[in-house]
């Protein structure tokens, strides 16, 4: 009992000496003051103005062990209120570009397309400025960072540098041409060493695009043959338009090879508006047999296989040329494919043939694989009375002229194939054609499918061929018409016995400035 009436009384005077110390404390505060006036404003100030409060801080101690008070500021942010789950939407801006940071390039492009916070967080300087030090940066950028660059400065001036690297180390590859086709020499060099490679797709009703990667890629003499047949499973009759686009890789490795899982451009290469089942009506088959049925796309030049049990899409296939083709694959846009510069005429007054002489023509019969047959004819000439209905007539191969004939080693036909079947269409190939003018100047081309038809048996006037077929086929472009006939014989060998070019004189009048 002693000892706990001694520990009361202890307790007792320690409260009474703390008591009386802080009423000094109080006491000697106040007298410092200017009055009474000033302790009374002092106080008005506080409790009029509402800017500021006195808070405990929470977790926080005096190193005395006792409770400290902060003053805080009112005008900043408090943290939102989160009600229910928290979600990625709460995370700090901080936060989440260190997430983006774990990202490759074509994944911050594909973020970006999120929703407005994330375009801005995907597309932050801190991302793309060591992007571009790895990949779009050159020895004239070492230091150079503007003070304050504003938002996609980095990633505008990445996807601008590895551009113009991409182009220029491409492009330098066509300034030597081919003697034989008078075409750029390398340019299965250029587009190998670019990355490129073809995107069909498929834009339904509902404006979905439905896309599908290359899946054959054929190089030829003055042409490339490209082929889809790994094709989504979508109704051709909600299609409503098909397009091709090239797609060029941005960023390399340092052998120089194209990455093909980072980030590419997108170039129009060819656009159709086709509602199928219209087009189905008013279009007749090029050919067909058991399995398939293939239309041709004139504005285009595509082939589209549909299977003959369904009508569903078997495969689609189309042809290049190599006129412009790097030009058109690399200075494209994804909604205006590259225009072709405009020919500026070189007047002549004195030949009065001017612009009727000294063609050289190229062609090339061939299937998506391999080549047919080729031959280039030199010092083509029209007088003046072969001009008729419109066309300037050039003969190549002359029907009268057995020795003119030529025989094709080859099978006039074309291969198909898809992920599990495959077969051959017969009397159906490719044509590739290139005629220069008497500048060695490349006055038309084109690469496009040729369908012969069966029309007669003929006999030769020195030789008879028993069960031989007549077939015709006549390709119509721009700037004028191609006209041949084929003959075959039992053994499955081939001739063409005429070919002739007939050039449009609208076409020959606007490029030599004449008036025929």
């Amino acid at each position: 009992m002693a000892s706990a009436s001694n520990h009361r009384q202890h307790l007792t005077g320690y409260l009474d000496k703390h008591k009386n110390k802080q009423l000094n404390n109080n006491d000697s505060s106040s007298g410092t003051g200017s009055g009474n006036g000033s302790s009374s404003s002092q106080k008005n100030m506080n409790s009029g103005s509402g800017k500021t409060s006195t808070k405990p801080v929470a977790n926080s101690r005096a190193r005395g062990g006792r409770n400290t008070t902060a003053v805080t500021n009112s005008r900043r942010r408090p943290p939102p209120l989160i009600k229910g789950k928290a979600t990625i939407e709460h995370l700090p801006y901080e936060i989440m570009v260190e997430i983006f940071s774990c990202l490759e390039a074509q994944d911050l492009l594909k973020a970006a397309c999120v929703c407005k916070r994330w375009h801005n967080q995907a597309n932050d300087n801190l991302l793309w400025e060591k992007i571009f030090r790895t990949h779009g940066a050159t020895l004239n950028d070492d230091g150079a960072k503007p003070l304050r660059p504003p938002l996609e400065y980095w990633k505008q001036l990445c996807i601008k540098r590895c551009t113009e690297k991409r182009n220029k180390t491409c492009l330098k590859l066509l300034k030597k041409m081919h003697p034989y086709t008078g075409l750029p020499r390398f340019t299965e060099k250029a587009l190998r060493s670019a990355g490129v490679w073809f995107q069909l797709c498929l834009i339904d009703s509902d404006g979905k695009e439905h896309t599908s990667m290359t899946c054959d890629v054929f190089h030829h003499s003055m042409s490339i043959a490209v082929r889809w047949y790994s094709l989504t499973n979508v109704p051709l009759a909600r299609i409503k338009q098909l397009k091709v686009f090239s797609c060029n890789p941005l960023f390399f490795d340092e052998k120089g090879h194209a990455v093909r899982t980072g980030p590419y451009q997108r170039s129009l290469m060819s656009s159709t508006d086709l509602k199928w089942s219209v087009f189905v009506k008013d279009t007749t088959p090029v050919a067909a047999n058991d399995t398939i049925v293939l239309y041709s796309v004139p504005a285009s030049d595509l082939l589209v296989a549909t299977w003959k049990a369904d009508g569903e899409l078997t495969f689609v296939a189309v042809g290049y040329h190599h006129l412009q083709l790097v030009h058109r694959c690399l200075l494209g846009t994804t909604t205006s494919a590259f225009p072709l510069p405009v020919h500026t005429p070189v007047p002549d007054d004195i030949d009065p043939s001017y612009g009727l002489h000294d063609y050289r023509c190229t062609v090339d019969v061939r299937n998506m694989r391999s080549s047919l047959w080729t031959q280039q004819f030199q010092g083509l000439h029209c007088r003046k009375q072969d001009i008729g209905e419109g066309y300037a007539y050039f003969r190549l191969i002359r029907k009268d002229h057995t020795g003119d004939h030529v025989i094709i080693p080859k099978q006039f036909s074309l291969p198909w194939k898809t992920d599990l079947f495959k077969g051959i269409i017969r009397n159906v190939s490719w044509l590739d054609l290139t005629l220069l003018d008497e500048r060695e100047t490349v006055f038309w081309s084109f690469s496009s499918p040729l369908t012969a038809q069966t029309k007669e048996k003929t006999k030769n006037v020195d030789f008879v061929y028993n069960g031989e077929d007549h077939l015709t086929a006549m390709f119509t472009g721009e700037k004028g018409q191609v006209h041949v006939e084929l003959n075959q014989m039992d053994d499955d060998r081939t001739f063409v016995s005429c070919l002739e070019v007939r050039v449009a004189l609208a076409a020959i009048n606007e490029w030599f400035e004449t008036c025929y």
